[in-house]
């Protein structure tokens, strides 16, 4: 439960991320309106040096309306 909280907390980064792509044109190069983006989010979980697996898996869904404007 913690993970998923903490994706909350990365929202805006993500956001920031997905316009600079947009921006670099790496995203988007045909778009003619909003662009949604979606980015997957995956947490691992670790005790010491030992892997315990995936503790959260879920997807970020970023709506920009003026994206193909940047």
């Amino acid at each position: 439960m913690k993970a998923a909280q903490e994706v909350r907390l990365y929202h805006e980064d993500i956001e920031l991320w997905s316009k600079k792509l947009i921006a670099e044109k790496l995203h988007g190069k045909h778009c003619t309106g909003p662009t949604d983006i979606k980015v997957p989010v995956r947490a691992k979980a670790t005790l010491g040096d030992y892997s315990l697996g995936l503790a959260h898996q879920s997807i970020v869904f970023i709506h920009l309306d003026l994206a193909c404007k940047l």
